[in-house]
């Protein structure tokens, strides 16, 4: 079982190979999230919806948000509460970063608009939190949790795009039942970090 800092080891060590800024509960740059969450909402009001809905969620969901000099990463307290979500959750965000990093600050907001993207954008990270739980626990999960996240107010996803959505998770989960890893970027990165610094930690039997 995962301790809680070695949850927070393995988020320092996604964060110095990405090149983030993960800020915890109690930080005091929580408040220099907030406020660029609020400017982003302010500068682009077609992304406003979505960043308001982040903005007052921060709180219970971790929010990944690109900068020109690399992503910042919010982690939510309930996040930070339990050791093995923050390794789901940190690795998820660390997923965004590296979206953030093929692409560009700016132009990960503006794909962020378009709801096909959004989609892909999304599973794909929670594609990571599923593969890290099988990792930690040994127990293939459910895609259920990561569905009802997208279908929440939180995402604004239509209908399709979250059966879109369910068909990347399903995917993924697919491979992982064949006892392989998904071939996503931090996912790849957290097995490769398991085996080397904590094997006895990796409970999935993975080829």
């Amino acid at each position: 079982m995962i301790s809680q800092a070695q949850a927070r080891e393995l988020v320092a060590f996604l964060s110095a190979k990405y090149k983030t800024t993960v800020v915890y509960p109690n930080d005091p740059a929580r408040v220099i999230a907030q406020a660029l969450l609020d400017s982003i909402a302010h500068a682009m009001p077609l992304f406003r919806d979505l960043a308001n809905q982040l903005a007052v969620r921060v709180k219970r969901v971790s929010v990944t948000i690109p900068t020109p000099k690399g992503a910042m990463i919010a982690i939510s307290e309930n996040a930070d509460e339990n050791a093995e979500t923050l390794a789901e959750t940190g690795s998820h965000e660390h997923q965004h970063a590296v979206q953030e990093n093929r692409v560009g600050a700016a132009q990960v907001i503006v794909d962020y608009l378009e709801p096909e993207l959004r989609a892909q954008r999304e599973a794909e990270a929670y594609s990571v939190s599923l593969a890290v739980r099988w990792f930690l626990t040994g127990n293939l999960p459910t895609i259920d949790d990561a569905v009802a996240s997208l279908s929440s107010d939180t995402y604004l996803l239509p209908a399709e795009h979250i059966e879109l959505a369910r068909g990347i998770l399903r995917s993924n989960l697919a491979t992982m039942e064949n006892g392989l890893c998904p071939p996503i970027t931090v996912a790849v990165d957290v097995l490769e970090w398991l085996r080397s610094k904590h094997p006895d930690m990796l409970l999935a039997k993975v080829a």
